[in-house]
């Protein structure tokens, strides 16, 4: 499972935070980043991807993306034992 957003300034610490949907955020993984250049606007984006692992099956999770200077923005997921998609979490500011 992959939570993947956008920015379009470069941030610090981009990670997320997940965890089952009793509240408790019990895991963070730091977030890679990458970067292109939008061919209609020209500017940069940011990209920023974080693997998850060792989810249970059959559990509906909540998580949020989140890095320094802004507010989390959370959702939840269903996880089933594969084929699961990507999930993407759209602009944070």
């Amino acid at each position: 499972m992959v939570v993947s957003w956008h920015t379009l300034q470069p941030v610090r610490r981009a990670r997320v935070v997940l965890g089952l949907l009793d509240g408790k955020l019990e895991q963070t993984a730091e977030a890679s980043e990458a970067s292109y250049t939008d061919a209609k606007s020209g500017q940069v984006v940011y990209a920023y991807h974080v693997k998850l692992g060792r989810l249970q099956a059959d559990c509906v999770y909540l998580y949020g993306a989140l890095h320094e200077g802004a507010e989390p923005q959370f959702g939840t997921f269903p996880h089933r034992p594969a084929g699961a998609d990507a999930i993407h979490v759209h602009q944070l500011r």
